[in-house]
């Protein structure tokens, strides 16, 4: 809860009216990450006359007489979102330990106080009273099983939309999350249990339009329901990843011939910003059966003509397409040109080094002698050392051959996308396209467990077998999944079983996002990362990866965005996915194979 106070009085009703109370709240609007957004205030004593006594005796006597416990109090500086480099503004910050006891008096004789401090700052002071571990926030998933998931889908999820749509204000995400605060410790038993909190992403969140009037509005449509509160936070775009450190990848990447999943993938002579999902073989009506990459629109949208844009779209931002002229597909390569060249670089740098090392290439006069002198001296040793270095330098010259060959990376032409598009009966997110195999380059449908990007994960025993099975949402019930990407390897989430609400941003004509055209809505599936920044879910080059079910190995889903932030990512239930690719294709997916809820693959 938070009140400024300013140098005109108040009456007590005038103060009360403007107090903001909010379980999670941590000031206005919440940001990502919140302890970036805190600052020193400089000597307390300017703000507050005596700020030490009062923080000793007289705020800790108030808090007391209204039953709150705390367990700091400190007086910090507060920057506000949305706004470049703003001047903190002073609050004086309690950390609660319990939500027990009367808020509001509390903050409003905290108020009264300031009021009676002759200082020499005559802006506004706010008054915060937080969870303690309020600036690290768990956010967990809805589970399979919540009794709250029919009201949220049926009933309040579409009343939240249609609330915001009469706003008119610039949103990108709305879900259903249960939040809490973090423990500050292992031995900390004072963190309450998460609580269902219905979370909005805003673009806009600065303006006070979101606090004075949505936000009453969103709390009045959750009363007299399991959810907890309202939370409005700051949205972030998700980059599209095109730089990555490319000696982190497998070496297999660059000297195997075969595709496998989890590799990157990229329009020919353009950056990779998306991952080679899976794949899938389609059958058409005369029994011919094709295998074809799965990933993500993202992945192929930079290139030209796949998907146009409609001159009036009045609900979908691009228009699916089954291009049916081989010829006039656009080509993907698998790593991607940009990938090759960085790579090139290293392997060229190595060469150089080596040089340097045999020949003191660009040594000054008076260096001691080279590996060579040595060796035409008749050193034993040099002329083993020189043979030794020979033999490197001429397997980096032919790998440094290889990866200029333009045409050995080649993984595919592109067959059919779903544009950024929902199906018209369903209003789910479509984000997909397929990609054609050529003849000349093998498959493998084992996943790759040599990505060196997995970090601590302990991967399961069917990373070593093939992939061969996928399964609707409403068999998978665990919500554990795992995910193999491009950009972040291997890593794990949780399925959020509340449907979310994407936005399409309304942007000017330009770039061309999933959250940037036309304000289409589109529902889609949320996978929340406990793990947290530290392990990161996912970010912008692993879109198109296949959501993992963590038991088994079966898909559930696929990857089309998610959060800069790194916390969660969306996805599309792959049943949709297959439902669209064969409406749009007219063939049918005969692999993966659907698994049954009794009979496994």
């Amino acid at each position: 809860m938070s009140k400024p106070w300013q140098e005109p009085s108040f009456g007590d009703l005038k103060i009360k009216d403007k107090i903001v109370e909010g379980e999670f709240r941590t000031g206005w609007p919440r940001l990502v990450p919140a302890p970036a957004r805190i600052r020193p205030i400089g000597d307390p004593n300017t703000y507050i006359e005596n700020y030490d006594e009062k923080r000793r005796r007289a705020f800790p006597s108030i808090l007391r007489d209204e039953g709150v416990s705390y367990s700091r109090i400190r007086l910090i500086g507060r920057q506000s979102a949305g706004v470049d480099k703003p001047d903190p503004f002073p609050t004086l910050l309690v950390e609660t330990t319990s939500y027990e006891g009367a808020w509001s008096n509390a903050v409003l004789k905290l108020v009264k106080a300031l009021k009676k401090s002759t200082v020499k700052h005559r802006g506004p002071i706010h008054v915060e009273i937080v969870e303690r571990g309020y600036d690290d926030p768990r956010v967990l998933p809805i589970e399979a099983y919540d009794t709250v998931l029919p009201i949220w889908r049926d009933d309040l999820g579409p009343s939240v939309v249609q609330t915001l749509a009469e706003f008119r204000v610039q949103w990108k995400l709305l879900s259903l999350v249960k939040m809490g605060c973090c423990p500050v410790s292992e031995f900390d038993r004072q963190a309450r249990p998460p609580l269902p909190v219905m979370l909005v992403e805003a673009w806009d969140a600065n303006k006070e339009v979101w606090e004075r009037e949505v936000l009453p509005r969103l709390k009045g449509l959750i009363a007299d329901t399991k959810i907890a509160n309202v939370e409005i936070w700051q949205a972030y775009e998700y980059g599209d990843n095109e730089v990555l450190q490319v000696s982190r990848l497998p070496e297999r990447t660059w000297w195997e011939r075969p595709l496998r999943i989890g590799d990157g993938l990229g329009p020919q002579g353009g950056p990779a910003i998306g991952t080679l999902g899976g794949f899938l073989d389609l059958e058409d009506q005369e029994k011919k059966s094709t295998t074809c990459i799965l990933t993500s629109f993202n992945a192929v949208r930079n290139c030209p003509g796949v998907a146009p844009r409609p001159d009036s779209p009045p609900e979908k931002a691009f228009i699916s397409r089954n291009i049916m002229d081989p010829d006039s597909r656009p080509i993907l390569k698998s790593p991607n040109d940009p990938d090759v060249e960085r790579k090139i670089e290293l392997v060229q740098r190595e060469i150089e080094g080596l040089k340097r090392e045999i020949y003191r290439e660009g040594q000054p006069a008076g260096s001691p002698p080279c590996i060579a002198d040595l060796a035409e001296k008749g050193d034993q040793r040099a002329i083993e050392a020189l043979e030794v270095s020979r033999r490197m330098l001429t397997i980096l010259d032919d790998q440094a051959g290889k990866l200029s060959e333009p045409t050995q990376f080649i993984a595919g032409s592109v067959r059919a996308v779903s544009g950024f598009a929902y199906h018209d009966s369903k209003k789910i997110a479509l984000d997909w396209a397929l990609v054609d195999v050529p003849p000349d380059r093998p498959v493998d449908l084992q996943f790759q467990r040599d990505n060196q990007l997995q970090g601590d994960l302990d991967l399961p025993f069917w990373t070593r077998r093939e992939f061969s099975g996928w399964k609707k949402i409403s068999s998978f019930k665990t919500g554990d999944v795992l995910k193999v990407g491009r950009a972040t390897g291997w890593s794990s989430g949780q399925l959020n079983y509340a449907r979310a609400w994407l936005n399409f941003r309304k942007e000017e004509e330009g770039a061309l996002g999933g959250q940037q055209v036309y304000g289409t809505v589109v529902e889609c599936m949320r996978i929340d990362n406990p793990r947290g920044q530290r392990h990161p879910f996912s970010i912008g080059g692993d879109t198109g990866s296949m959501m993992l079910d963590a038991d088994d190995g079966a898909c559930v889903g696929l990857l089309f965005s998610g959060d800069e932030g790194e916390t969660y990512g969306l996805m599309t239930p792959i049943e949709d996915v297959f439902a669209s690719v064969e409406e749009v294709t007219g063939c049918k997916v005969v692999k993966p194979q659907l698994i049954s809820e009794t009979c496994g693959f």
